[in-house]
């Protein structure tokens, strides 16, 4: 559903609420944010959280903090760190693929944790986060850094050779995939068409 604004996405809440328990996939954000005390300026975010997401990603961990001096949830995904502010009529999302993120670092004090990231030579940070929030999201994003890349992921089955490394190039801009990696599977594409 497409449209200008963001109105179309309440008429997909109101489409989604009427579908039987469990049809639609909600990409792990109920069981991530049961485990993250709700501030009144996180719920709006991850209510929206489910229509910024990619088909088949899925959200390990949450936090509710500020970024650029914006309040919203950060969400560690098995592909992406991201942070989402969602106000009146607007929504500024910041994302941060796994691949690129170099370093990462957590320092807590009485008035939160404070997560700062080193991506792609740039540093980044996330303020005001709960007690426990910049452990949780840490462990997300190690563990979607170490588990490996599924291969559907990585070459698509279609014989179209055109638009495997399409796809490919899709995957790597996103910052999925690595420049090692995306060169190892370009490889393996031209040379099964040999």
């Amino acid at each position: 559903m497409e449209g200008p604004g963001n109105k179309h996405y309440k008429h997909l809440i109101k489409i989604s609420e009427g579908l039987p328990e469990g049809l639609l996939d909600d990409h792990g954000i109920e069981v991530a944010a049961s485990q993250v005390a709700l501030r009144i300026f996180g719920r709006k975010e991850i209510a929206h959280l489910a229509n910024v997401l990619d088909r088949g990603e899925n959200v390990d961990a949450i936090g509710v903090g500020r970024f650029e001096n914006k309040a919203g949830i950060a969400a560690a995904t098995d592909r992406r760190l991201l942070f989402l502010e969602k106000s009146i009529g607007s929504e500024d999302l910041t994302s941060f693929s796994l691949g690129a993120i170099q370093a990462i670092d957590l320092k807590k004090a009485l008035g939160g944790e404070t997560l700062t990231i080193n991506h792609s030579g740039t540093k980044a940070a996330i303020t005001a986060l709960g007690h426990g929030q910049g452990d949780s999201l840490i462990r997300a994003i190690r563990t979607a850094q170490a588990a490996p890349i599924p291969q559907q992921a990585l070459a698509a089955p279609a014989t179209d050779v055109i638009g495997q490394l399409e796809r490919l190039a899709k995957l790597h801009a996103k910052g999925i995939l690595t420049d090692e990696e995306f060169q190892q599977q370009k490889a393996i594409i031209l040379s099964s068409q040999g």
